[in-house]
């Protein structure tokens, strides 16, 4: 992708000082498992390409003819059957970017951001019972990289909020409202259902 913003400015200049150059090709395909950012990753280029002028709209809805860039984001094996079900249609988009599943200490540092952007933080505790949780939800069926962590820390927050509100007969301080502790985490289903013998990242 740096490549290609290389090639772009390196084209505009060519076009400020009126030497030859050919519009670039700009059809992209995006492919890589659920929740590895396809699609944020799509909007912001759809974004940069509108401000730099290469399409004349800055979203991945509406493409004409006359706009250069023809972005496609989906999961890689189901991409694969598209492509292979229109014949020629992969040669036409001139670059394929397969998005890798996330790292275990990715996804933390996922995790850690995320919450941090809510105003609110996991203890020692909770950071350590996150990493327990991230190794047995990365083995288990219809894992989906940062959406699963995202949706994690979603259920987590709500039973915080819960194991507060159940304890409001004395005052709740603002640090912790903002703390997530290590109950919050093994609360989940995630550490009660059992692992599957024959586990795969590779899921739907």
């Amino acid at each position: 992708r740096r490549a290609q913003g290389k090639r772009l400015g390196m084209h505009r200049a060519r076009r400020r000082l009126d030497l030859t150059t050919e519009s670039p090709t700009l059809h992209m395909s995006f492919t890589g498992n659920p929740g590895t950012g396809k699609t944020s990753v799509a909007l912001r280029m759809a974004d940069i390409l509108h401000r730099m002028g290469y399409a004349r709209k800055g979203h991945l809805v509406t493409v004409t003819r006359d706009d250069l860039v023809i972005g496609v984001a989906g999961y890689t094996e189901r991409m694969e059957r598209f492509f292979q079900s229109n014949p020629g249609f992969r040669s036409r988009i001139a670059h394929h970017v397969e998005f890798p599943d996330y790292t275990a200490e990715e996804l933390l540092a996922i995790a850690k951001l995320t919450v941090e952007r809510q105003n609110y933080r996991l203890s020692e505790s909770a950071e350590v019972a996150f990493k327990r949780y991230i190794d047995r939800r990365m083995r288990q069926p219809h894992f989906a990289n940062g959406r699963s962590v995202r949706n994690a820390l979603d259920r987590a927050r709500l039973r915080q909020a819960n194991r507060h509100f159940a304890a409001m007969d004395h005052e709740v301080t603002r640090e912790q409202l903002m703390t997530i502790e290590d109950v919050d985490i093994l609360a989940s289903r995630v550490f009660v259902e059992p692992m599957p013998r024959a586990a795969t990242r590779r899921m739907v």
